[in-house]
């Protein structure tokens, strides 16, 4: 289980900030995406994916945790 996750909207960089936060989260618990070019994956938000890459590579230690998202 991940711990909770403080996010600060309004400094999410971002033009669709809730859907790159939902995807930053889903990606630093680990969640998967689904399989790039399914069905799935085209109905995804851009901002979605790119911020559930970022939160992957948080959790697995390749980029810090950003100033706008804090454990706790």
């Amino acid at each position: 289980m991940t711990d909770a996750v403080s996010i600060q909207m309004g400094a999410v960089p971002s033009d669709d900030p809730l859907a790159f936060a939902y995807g930053f989260k889903q990606g630093l618990s680990g969640d998967k995406l689904p399989r790039k070019g399914s069905e799935e994956y085209q109905e995804l938000a851009v901002a979605y994916v790119e911020g559930h890459k970022l939160g992957a590579k948080v959790a697995k230690g390749k980029a810090p945790m950003p100033d706008w998202a804090r454990k706790g």
